[in-house]
């Protein structure tokens, strides 16, 4: 109401001048996420305290030892469900041993994830502009999540499952049972996922 005055062009070009702005900030924020995961990539040490202690339970899988087993002072396992130790060991098996392939999980969870916002938004508003935003919105929060997007820990793969859950049950034919096992796998990346299940159950 407030531009109710004012020309059809001017409000146009209003338009045309915030899509532009989102676009430009939003892929900077995205270019700049992809350029710290990148050099983060292959550092060959630890950038936060848990990723070695997380990198030995996938090292641990492919030498054919158990997670699970009596502590001890070589090893004791964290209290995580392991479903990102075996992703992780599946992408050693073929790259080699190092940090890199637990980060490697992480970023591509991540990607994925803002992927699926997009088209969540999308198929609610039918709005390539706001698609767009919500991607990179969530790419926008790197830095508030405490730079943990990239980390060799299991938060990442277990988000990317709990969208994908949320998104099987909003838009697929047979989501409920898609959205079932999806739940399921991210209760047992990181037990925490499990509370959008109440939700969903609802849905």
């Amino acid at each position: 109401t407030i531009f109710e005055n004012e020309p059809k062009n001017s409000i146009m070009k209003r338009a045309r001048y915030l899509d532009i702005a989102v676009y430009s900030f939003g892929g900077l924020y995205a270019l700049l996420f992809l350029f710290v995961a990148a050099t983060r990539l292959f550092y060959p040490y630890e950038i936060e305290w848990n990723e070695g202690a997380v990198l030995d339970h996938a090292i641990r899988i492919l030498d054919g030892k158990p997670i699970y087993t009596a502590p001890s002072l070589d090893f004791s396992a964290f209290v995580y469900t392991p479903i990102y130790y075996y992703v992780t060991a599946i992408v050693m098996s073929i790259s080699g041993v190092g940090l890199y392939a637990g980060r490697l999980v992480s970023i591509i969870s991540i990607l994925i994830t803002a992927w699926l916002i997009g088209r969540i938004v999308w198929r609610e508003t039918s709005s390539t502009l706001l698609a767009v935003s919500g991607s990179l919105l969530f790419i926008a929060f790197y830095h508030l999540s405490g730079f943990f997007y990239d980390l060799v820990r299991m938060d990442s793969l277990a988000l990317c499952l709990v969208v994908a859950a949320i998104y099987s049950t909003l838009y697929s034919k047979r989501g409920h049972i898609l959205a079932a096992v999806l739940v399921a796998l991210a209760y047992f990346t990181k037990q925490q996922m499990l509370f959008v299940w109440p939700a969903l159950a609802l849905c």
